[in-house]
C-alpha cells in the first residue's frame, strides 16, 4: 500500500468526523426541545435526527432552486450557529468519552485489535471510486444533476426519474466541495452510526457487555462493508429505521411523549430516504399505538403521525406531481402516470443481469414471490449469483434470525422486533423486488435481538468449558473470541476485495486506469467528452455504470423511457434501429463486447472500438438511408 494514501485517508478521516461531529450537534438541539435527557446520552441518536433534519432542511433550498453554494453556506452556517451550545459539549466531553472509552478497551488489547482489524477495510473501501451499479446509475447522477442546476430536476434519462431523494440531497454538500469521493466518504457516518446505536440499544436492554456484541453483528457483514464505500442509501434507511424504533422503546420506559414525536420525524426520513420506508412507518404507527398510554392514545398517536407525515408527506406530493403516482414507478397501472416506459407495478422484477434472455423460470421462483421472501437470508448469502454476485449477507444473519424467534417466545421486547421483521417481509410480497440490500435494516435490528439471544447463551457456555481454561482465558479474552466470530466475516470480505481490486488509486492516471478496469464502456465515453464536451446524446446498450461519467445526454437502461430491448431487438435490422435512435436524438450508439454491428452496416460508421466495446457515429438522415 503506497504511502500517498496517507494523507486522503487522513482527510477521509477528518471528513467523516467533522460530519458526524456537527449532525450530532444538530440532532442534540433538535432532542432536547422534545425530550430530557443528559447531553451524552444516545450520540447515534443524535446524529440520526441531525442527518434527517439536514435532509429535510435541503429539501426546501431544492424545492426553492437554491441548491447553490452560497445559500447552502448560509443554511449550514446558521444550524451552526443554531447548535453553537451542543458543539461545545461535545468538545468538551468529547476527550472524556473518548479516554473513557479507551480505558475499557484498554483493559482487553485484543478487543481494542479487533476494532482496529474492523475499521481499516472499512477505511481503505472508502478510498476507492465508487463503481456500484446503483451509485453510478441514479445515486451519484442525481447528485450531480442537483448540484449542477442548483434545484430539485426530474432526469428523464434515468432509469427512474424521481423517487425519495433525501440522501442525494445530503450528499450534494460534500459533492460541491470536494467531488463525488467526498460524497461517497459521508457515508460512512451512517454506517458507523448504526453500529453505535445497535451498541447502545442493547446495552440498554441486555448489559453494557452486549454492546460488543450488537456492533460485531452489524459490521459482521459483508454487505455491510462493501456498501459503505459505495453511494447506495441502504445504511442510511437502517439508521433512520432503527432510531426510530429505539425512539419507540424510550417512550415505553420514560413515556414522554417526544420521544413519539422524534420517532416519528425518523422513520419519516426513512420514507424520504427509499420507498421501503414506508411499511417501518407503518408498523412504527402500529407499535405507537400499542404502547401509549391508553387514556392518552389517541393524541400520542396524532404526534407520531404528525411527524412523519412532516418528514415524509412532502416528497410524495412532489413525487405525485411529477409523475401522477406518489410512489411511482410501484404500481404504476393504479394510477395515470403516463408512458414512462413502466407497464408492470413492479418494473424492477426485470432481470437484473445483462443476459438478454433473462433469468430462469427457476431462478425467477427464488428472487421474488412469498418463497424468495422466506429464503431471503439463505440465499443472499449463498446464492449470490441470483442477485448478480453482490457482497453477501452475513452467514449468521439466518441463525440469527431463528434465535431471535426462540428468545421471543419469552422475552416481549424481541417479540416486538421479530413481529416488527415478519411485517416488514410481508411488505416485500407486495411492492419491491427482493434484493440482499432489502436485509440491511433487518440486520441492524437482528443485532439489537441477536445479543439480548447471544449473551445467556454464552454465558451459560462458559459455565460448561473447564475451569482450568476460564482462568487461563479469562473473561475478556473470551468476550473478545465471541466478537471476533461474530464480526469476522465482514473485514474479511473487506480484504478480499481490497485484494480483488488492488492498491487504492492516488493519481489521476491510477485512478482513469482503475475506471477503465471496472466500468465497461468508460473508455467509449470518455472518448466523447474529449471529443464534444457535453454536446452529444449516446445511447449505451447494457453499460449503465458508464452513465455517470458521460458529459453528454446518455440513454439507455433495462427500464424507463429508453429501454434496452427496443434497441436489442432491431440490431438485425439497420434501417428500423437507425430510425428509432434517431427519434430519441441519438448522435452515438455504444455496444458492449459480443454485441458489435457486421461491418459495413449503413448508417453507423465504426468510429472506436476498445475492450470488445464498439462505438458507431450515426450517418443516416431516414430509413431509406438504411436499407
Amino acid at each position: 500500500m503506497s504511502w500517498k494514501l496517507l494523507p486522503l485517508a487522513f482527510a477521509l478521516l477528518g471528513l467523516t468526523l467533522v460530519s458526524g461531529i456537527w449532525l450530532t450537534a444538530l440532532g442534540r438541539r433538535l432532542k432536547k426541545g422534545f425530550v430530557a435527557v443528559p447531553s451524552g446520552n444516545d450520540p447515534a441518536l443524535d446524529c440520526a435526527l441531525g442527518l434527517a433534519t439536514f435532509g429535510q432542511l435541503m429539501f426546501v433550498l431544492g424545492i426553492g432552486a437554491r441548491l447553490t453554494p452560497w445559500p447552502i453556506a448560509a443554511l449550514v452556517l446558521t444550524l451552526t450557529v443554531i447548535s453553537h451550545r451542543e458543539l461545545f459539549e461535545i468538545a468538551r466531553g468529547g476527550p472524556r468519552v473518548v479516554e473513557r472509552g479507551a480505558s475499557r478497551l484498554r483493559e482487553s488489547r485484543w478487543l481494542l485489535l479487533a476494532y482496529l482489524a474492523v475499521g481499516a477495510p472499512l477505511l481503505v473501501l472508502a478510498l476507492y471510486p465508487p463503481t456500484g451499479f446503483d451509485s453510478l446509475n441514479y445515486h451519484l447522477p442525481f447528485t450531480a444533476a442537483f448540484a449542477e442546476s442548483g434545484r430539485l430536476v426530474i432526469v428523464d434519462t434515468l432509469r427512474f426519474e424521481v423517487f425519495p431523494q433525501l440522501v442525494e440531497l445530503v450528499m450534494v454538500v460534500p459533492f460541491l466541495l470536494l467531488g463525488a469521493e467526498a460524497a461517497v466518504a459521508c457515508l460512512l457516518v451512517p454506517t458507523l452510526a448504526v453500529a453505535t446505536l445497535v451498541a447502545r440499544w442493547a446495552s440498554l436492554r441486555a448489559g453494557r457487555s452486549s454492546a460488543h456484541v450488537a456492533a460485531a453483528i452489524w459490521l459482521g457483514g459483508p454487505l455491510v462493508v462493501w456498501l459503505s464505500s459505495q453511494a447506495y442509501v441502504d445504511h442510511t434507511l437502517t439508521l433512520f429505521v432503527v432510531a426510530g424504533l429505539f425512539c419507540i422503546d424510550r417512550y415505553r420506559t420514560q413515556r414522554a411523549p417526544g420521544w413519539l414525536a422524534l420517532s416519528g420525524w425518523l422513520l419519516g426520513a426513512a420514507c424520504a430516504t427509499k420507498y421501503l420506508g414506508l411499511p417501518w412507518a407503518g408498523m412504527g404507527l402500529l407499535s405507537a399505538a400499542a404502547v401509549a398510554t391508553p387514556s392518552r392514545r389517541v393524541r400520542l398517536v396524532a404526534i407520531f403521525a404528525l411527524s412523519a407525515a412532516l418528514g415524509a408527506a412532502p416528497w410524495y406530493i412532489r413525487i405525485a406531481a411529477e409523475t401522477g403516482n406518489p410512489v411511482y414507478p410501484v404500481f404504476d397501472e393504479l394510477f395515470a402516470s403516463g408512458d414512462r416506459g413502466h407497464t408492470s407495478g413492479h418494473p424492477a422484477r426485470e432481470p437484473t443481469s445483462t443476459s438478454a434472455t433473462g433469468p430462469r423460470p427457476l431462478t425467477a421462483r427464488l428472487n421474488s414471490g412469498s418463497l424468495g421472501v422466506v429464503i431471503l437470508p439463505f440465499t443472499a448469502t449463498w446464492i449470490r449469483g441470483l442477485f448478480d454476485f453482490q457482497a453477501p449477507a452475513s452467514p449468521w444473519t439466518l441463525p440469527l434470525l431463528i434465535g431471535s424467534f426462540w428468545v421471543a417466545r419469552r422475552c416481549r421486547f424481541a417479540r416486538w422486533l421479530v413481529l416488527l421483521v415478519l411485517g416488514y417481509g410481508l411488505s416485500l410480497l407486495t411492492a419491491f423486488r427482493l434484493d440482499p440490500r432489502f436485509l440491511l435494516p433487518v440486520t441492524g435490528l437482528l443485532a439489537v435481538t441477536g445479543a439480548v439471544a447471544i449473551r445467556p447463551l454464552w454465558a451459560t457456555t462458559l459455565l460448561e468449558l473447564p475451569a482450568t481454561w476460564r482462568r487461563r482465558m479469562g473473561r475478556r479474552r473470551l468476550e473478545t473470541l465471541l466478537f471476533v466470530l461474530l464480526v469476522g466475516f465482514g473485514p474479511a470480505y473487506g480484504i478480499y476485495k481490497v485484494i480483488e481490486h488492488g492498491p487504492p488509486p492516488t493519481s489521476d492516471h491510477e485512478r482513469i486506469r482503475y475506471l477503465r478496469t471496472w466500468i465497461p464502456g468508460y473508455d467509449a465515453v470518455i472518448s466523447l467528452n474529449d471529443a464534444h464536451g457535453g454536446d452529444y446524446t449516446a445511447f449505451g446498450l447494457e453499460l449503465e455504470k458508464a452513465r455517470y461519467f458521460a458529459h453528454g445526454r446518455y440513454l439507455g437502461d433495462y427500464h424507463g423511457r429508453y429501454r434496452y430491448r427496443d434497441v436489442a431487438h432491431r440490431l438485425a435490422n439497420p434501417s428500423q434501429l437507425e430510425v428509432l435512435l434517431d427519434s430519441w436524438g441519438v448522435d452515438y450508439l455504444i455496444l458492449p463486447a459480443g454485441r458489435a454491428l457486421p461491418e459495413g452496416t449503413p448508417c453507423f460508421q465504426l468510429v472506436r472500438t476498445q475492450d470488445g466495446v464498439s462505438t458507431y457515429r450515426l450517418t443516416g438522415t431516414g430509413e431509406r438511408d438504411c436499407q
